[in-house]
Parts: structure tokens; C-alpha cells; sequence
């Protein structure tokens, strides 16, 4: 490399710094949280800082080299045209951060002035000059990241500072797993007893163990509510990132020095590394995840960052089957703990694990705030799909420890960080006062050592009451000062609840903490008596066909397309994406493509339903959406249990006639991708 390609590198890599280094390091440092979640090390965090410094300025270099290679003489020109696109994103960045012009208004100025830019480079050696003193910026930016950010909280939170205690009297396990996402209320039969046709494996827990119905979650978001469930304390302060060096007082570091702890831990990371090693995602998607921190910050399109990380959600159940796994037979005391993202949304899982493919929104679904009409059922539907999945993954850790002999002299916890609301209109997690029954009510399900007959408990539990239970009943004293006490002692006097609210999205009937506070208190009286009434289904027969009959139309599915009266053949025009899926079903795939379907339909009348038929037996209803031009949209799922391996002919009518008595007139054109 001649001299003069080493100083177009650095010039290169000044730049480069300005553009992307920076900005990532900034982005990511502020997001600490994705370093949390990838369980990132210090070995990757170098490694992640050198990409970052030295991967763009690289990859310009060798654009140069191949065009040396054509011809030498365009090595200037391509050059000075690099340059400038770099300086152009800058540009964009720049006036992103200080404006608020649109996309086009922002990629104009960043083109103009990357031009710009880029011909002074290539006409001013005191420009150039300028460049190579920027340049050594670059490296400060990575040990700023590295050592004086709030990265280097998180890459240095493997001690902990927690004062010893004293030893545990008995070789008890603990075994405590946190759902995530889970409202009482969706358990529920209506009587106030967990339904057990649906959720057969928390009723068969809830036989022998004690029930605390009246539990609260004390913060409305995972960050808050999982080190209140390991610390026993509330909250302390707000958008405190959820480390071991924000939090050094924890179950993990009272328990781990007496004996084994297995640790996992899906959003927070309390855990320290000596303890529970790291168990973080792999490097590849650690880059992944910080090249979009920087594709957001750099994109002239305006984006509200989502609250929910999707694919670690979608990985709660490989996490399930992982933490199952690791249970492992000992004489002494040992912790599992498990905090599994499930029934998270994203909603993709079936009660069998697996997994159904949704492509795009259903029709008229959201998850920020629940719509009205046709898309909150279909979310809640989805939901307690993703219930019953939780459901199926408790029975197999109780399993799991029945088979290891230590069933019955473990404690074994089952909660859930906090809840969410399926109010239709309403947020699925901002507090309101329409919706706090869902967001605060979230299952205790404590099973002693010991006890084999099952116990309702009406108390004001909370989250900060598990840690002092479980020091209580392994004899340990707690070497901090809790906030919670333990649920063996006398019921607590808490004339209200407290909780830490999480706004996203916010909206004019959300409530808001009143000046001074960071918490509301709630009465709780009133929602309590709405989660007691409450039911997961109002449906009744086939418990794997409950969940999805949903609208007055929702006991036609599973019966003979013949039970029904049947008016003239349709006039209307429809299509289903993707007809082909029903022609090659998998019933024991992991991945069911076939489950969620989507498709449009022409000239739809208002309030009407389809129903969707597979080999003569009705597999879904939907209510369409009208969406323009006299077109609707609609989307629905199938029950496995009613389809046929192979080819399934499917066919699609419109209901007529009341709900008590249905008619069907199918739709002939055929269905098209």
C-alpha cells in the first residue's frame, strides 16, 4: 500500500467516524439494553468497537481498489464520490437531529451538501489535512463506548457488592419461573378459578400449591418488574437499565454463595456472569441488532422505536426448552430461575409450540393500543393461543422436576412480571382507568416444599414479596432492606397498590404519576372484583377449538359445512394469499405456514362474516375490515386439529341468517394468490 492509499484510509476512516462511529456508539450506549439482552461480553464489545471503527473505512478502500484495477486514473474521482456519501449521511444525521424536515427534504439537503463535500476533498489538500487530525477521533469514540458510557455499565456489571448472609438452614430448591406479559384475567373461567380445559397445567399447580389470586405486579414494564421480583424492592428509580451493577442485591448473589444457581434471564441481566456464565445471543446477531440502532438514528424516515424486542420474544420458547434442560438432580440448595418471554407478543405460538407464520398485521390488529371490533378479538385470540403455550412449557418444568425426584421437596414459584390489557381502545400497558385490571393482576402460583393439598390466598401480595418468601422458607436473613415481606407471615396492610407505570404511546387517558412521584396508587377493590368475574373464554366444548371461536359466529367452527342451510351462490369476489399453502400440510412441522391466513374480498355488505371451510368441516369465521373501494380485508386462523395432512380442498362462504341460525353461500370464484 503506497503512501498515498494510507492517507486516503485515514480520511476514510475520519469520516467514517463522524458518520457511523459515533453516531453507533452513541445510539448504542444510550440503548444499553441490547448489550443486556445479548448477554454481551467484554471480548465482543471489543470486537463490536473495532467493527464499527474499521469495517466502513475498509470496505471504501477496497471499492478504491477495484476501481484502480479498471483504470488508475478514476482512483481520485472515486475517491472524492466516497467521500461524499459519507459526508452526505452526516449531512442527513445533522439536519435530522436539529429540524424537523421530511424524508425528501432531508435526503435533498444530504445530497447537496455531500457534493459539496466531496469536491472540496478532492480540491483541497488542507481539507485532506484537516481529515487525517479528525481521524485519530475514531479510536476515541470506541473507549469512550468502551469505558465512559453507559455500555461500560452494563459490560461491567459482573461483581456484585452484596453483604453475606446467613446460611440456609435446609437444602431446599428453588425453582422460580417469570412469564412475561401474563394478566390474571386470561386465565380465568369466570367463577375465579384458573379454567382448567385450557390451561390444564397451571390448574394441576395450583392443586397443590398456594394461590395468592389477589397478586399485583408493581411495575407495568419488564425493566421494572423483574428486579422488583429479585430484589424485593421497589423500584428506585426511572429507566434504570435492569444490571447486576444497578442492582448488586439480588436472589442470585444472596442464594449463589450457599449454593448452585442457574440462571435465565431473557431481558435483565442480575445474574453475575460467575454464576450463571453467559448465555447470551452470538455475535453476528449482536452486530445485527446494533447496525439497526444506526439504520434508525441515519434514516431519514422518522420511526418511534418499538418498546418490544421481537426476536428475543420469539426465542422464549427455545429459552423454555433450554431452562428445562438445564434442571439438573443435587443434594444441596439449588436455584433455577427462569424469566421467559411468553406469551409475549408477538402472539405466534400454538399450545403445542409451534409456531404459526404471520406475514403481515392481521386485519384490524395492533398491539399499542387494542382496536375495537374485529381486530381486539383476534388479538386476544392470539394471545390465549400464546397462554396455552406458557401453559404447555410450566407442565413440562413440573414435569421435568417430577422425574428428577425433587418435585416435591422444591419451592416452585410461577408469576409473571405484569400484565396486559385487551380493553379495545384502551393500551395494552399504559395505565388507565378503564384497563388496570389487566395490566396489574398477574398470577403467584407458590408451591412449598411439602405441601400437596392446594390453598387460595387473598392477600395483597406483590412483587417485592417473593424474594423475602423465599429467604423466609431457606433460612436465609435478606442483608438489605426490602420492601415486601414474606407470604408466610401475616397478610401485609396495604390499603393501596402500588405501581410504576410504563407510558409508551401515550395517550390523553393514561395515568400519569402525580408530581413528585415516579408511581400511582390504586385502590384496587373495583378491579379486582372485574379480574374475579373474568373469563379466557365464554365458549364451551372442544377445549382445543375454545380459543378460536370467537364472534356470534364462533360455535359453527369444527361442525359439517351440511348442518347448515345453504342461500344462492355468492356474487362476491375473494382470494386468499397463497391458496397453495393447504395443498402441502405438515401437521407436525414446527413452523405451520397454513395456521394464519389472510385474503381480500370484493363488494363485501357492512357487519357481515365468512367462514372459511377445509374438506366440508368449517375451520375459522372472520369478520372482514372494509378497507376502500368496496374491497375488505380479512384474516383468520385454522385449528390444526381440523385440517388433513396433505391436500385440503378450502372453501369460503358468507354467512347469512342470526347467529342461532346460520346460513352459508359460498363464494365460486375461485381463490387466487
Amino acid at each position: 500500500m503506497t503512501p498515498s492509499w494510507r492517507w486516503r484510509f485515514v480520511e476514510f476512516l475520519a469520516l467514517s467516524g463522524l458518520t457511523f462511529a459515533q453516531p453507533c456508539f452513541d445510539v448504542t450506549g444510550k440503548n444499553s439494553e441490547v448489550l443486556v439482552v445479548h448477554g454481551t461480553t467484554w471480548p465482543q464489545a471489543v470486537a463490536l468497537a473495532l467493527l464499527i471503527v474499521f469495517a466502513p473505512p475498509l470496505l471504501a478502500l477496497a471499492v478504491e481498489g477495484v476501481a484502480s484495477l479498471v483504470d488508475r486514473r478514476t482512483v481520485p474521482a472515486v475517491h472524492a464520490v466516497l467521500c461524499g456519501i459519507f459526508l452526505a449521511v452526516l449531512a442527513l444525521e445533522v439536519t435530522k437531529g436539529q429540524t424537523s424536515l421530511g424524508p425528501a427534504a432531508l435526503v435533498a439537503t444530504g445530497c447537496v451538501l455531500g457534493i459539496a463535500g466531496g469536491f472540496f476533498v478532492w480540491r483541497f489538500a488542507m481539507v485532506r489535512q484537516f481529515l487525517h487530525f479528525v481521524a485519530v477521533m475514531s479510536v476515541g469514540f470506541a473507549l469512550l463506548f468502551l469505558f465512559s458510557s453507559p455500555a461500560s455499565d452494563v459490560l461491567n456489571g459482573s461483581r456484585s457488592g452484596a453483604p453475606a448472609a446467613t446460611r440456609p438452614r435446609s437444602p431446599t430448591r428453588v425453582v422460580l419461573i417469570v412469564l412475561d406479559e401474563l394478566p390474571t384475567m386470561s386465565l380465568l373461567d369466570g367463577t375465579g378459578h384458573i379454567d382448567r380445559a385450557l390451561f390444564p397445567n397451571f390448574a394441576a399447580l395450583a392443586d397443590h400449591a398456594t394461590w395468592y389470586r389477589s397478586h399485583t405486579t408493581v411495575a407495568g414494564f419488564t425493566a421494572g418488574a423483574v428486579p422488583a421480583i429479585l430484589t424485593g424492592r421497589y423500584p428506585a428509580k426511572p429507566n434504570v437499565l435492569p444490571i447486576l451493577s444497578e442492582y448488586p442485591q439480588n436472589l442470585f448473589t444472596l442464594t449463589g454463595r450457599y449454593g448452585d444457581v442457574n440462571g435465565h434471564e431473557a431481558i435483565t441481566r442480575l445474574c453475575p456472569s460467575t454464576m450463571c456464565g453467559n448465555r447470551g445471543r452470538d455475535f453476528a446477531s449482536l452486530t445485527s441488532a446494533t447496525w439497526k440502532l444506526w439504520t434508525d438514528f441515519a434514516s431519514p424516515v422518522r420511526t418511534v422505536a418499538r418498546p418490544v424486542d421481537e426476536d428475543q420474544a420469539r426465542a422464549s420458547v427455545a429459552s423454555g426448552e433450554e431452562f428445562v434442560r438445564s434442571l439438573r438432580r443435587g443434594s444441596g440448595l439449588q436455584v433455577d430461575v427462569a424469566h421467559l418471554e411468553i406469551p409475549h407478543f408477538p402472539w405466534e405460538r400454538l399450545p403445542s409450540l409451534q409456531r404459526y407464520d404471520v406475514a403481515t398485521a392481521p386485519a384490524g390488529e395492533s398491539y399499542g393500543v387494542t382496536p375495537r371490533g374485529p381486530g381486539a378479538a383476534s388479538a386476544r385470540m392470539r394471545h390465549l393461543l400464546q397462554v396455552q403455550a406458557a401453559d404447555t412449557m410450566v407442565g413440562r418444568v413440573v414435569q421435568r422436576l417430577t422425574r428428577l425426584r425433587s418435585y416435591d421437596r422444591s419451592l416452585v414459584i410461577v408469576t409473571a412480571d405484569h400484565g396486559a390489557s385487551f380493553t379495545p381502545g384502551e393500551s395494552v400497558r399504559n395505565p388507565s382507568p378503564k384497563n388496570l385490571a389487566g395490566i396489574m393482576w398477574a398470577p403467584l402460583l407458590v408451591k412449598y416444599p411439602g405441601q400437596r393439598a392446594g390453598v387460595i390466598d387473598e392477600r395483597r401480595s406483590e412483587s417485592v414479596d417473593i424474594v423475602p418468601t423465599i429467604a423466609d422458607v431457606i433460612g436465609l436473613q435478606i442483608p438489605w432492606t426490602v420492601d415486601g415481606q414474606s407470604l408466610r407471615g401475616a397478610p401485609p396492610v396495604r390499603p393501596v397498590r402500588r405501581l410504576y407505570p410504563w407510558i409508551w404511546l401515550p395517550s390523553p387517558t393514561d395515568v400519569q404519576p402525580p408530581s413528585g412521584r415516579t408511581y400511582i396508587d390504586v385502590p384496587g377493590d373495583v378491579e379486582y372484583r372485574e379480574v374475579m368475574t373474568a373469563a379466557a373464554s365464554r365458549t364451551s366444548g372442544d377445549p382445543h377449538l375454545r380459543v378460536f371461536r370467537i364472534g356470534p359466529y364462533g360455535s359453527m367452527i369444527g361442525s359439517q359445512v351440511s348442518a347448515y342451510g345453504h342461500g344462492p351462490a355468492s356474487t362476491l369476489r375473494a382470494q386468499i394469499v397463497d391458496p397453495g399453502r393447504f395443498d402441502r400440510v405438515d401437521v407436525h412441522a414446527s413452523k405451520l405456514p397454513w395456521v394464519w391466513n389472510e385474503g381480500m374480498v370484493q363488494g363485501m355488505p357492512r357487519s357481515s362474516w365468512l367462514a372459511v371451510a377445509a374438506n366440508g368441516r368449517i375451520v375459522a369465521v372472520a369478520e372482514p375490515i372494509l378497507v376502500a373501494d368496496g374491497r375488505a380485508r380479512f384474516s383468520f386462523l385454522i385449528p390444526p386439529l381440523l385440517v388433513e395432512a396433505g391436500r385440503n380442498h378450502v372453501v369460503v362462504y358468507v354467512i347469512g341468517g342470526p347467529p342461532s341460525a346460520p346460513t352459508l353461500a359460498p363464494i365460486r370464484t375461485p381463490l387466487g394468490g
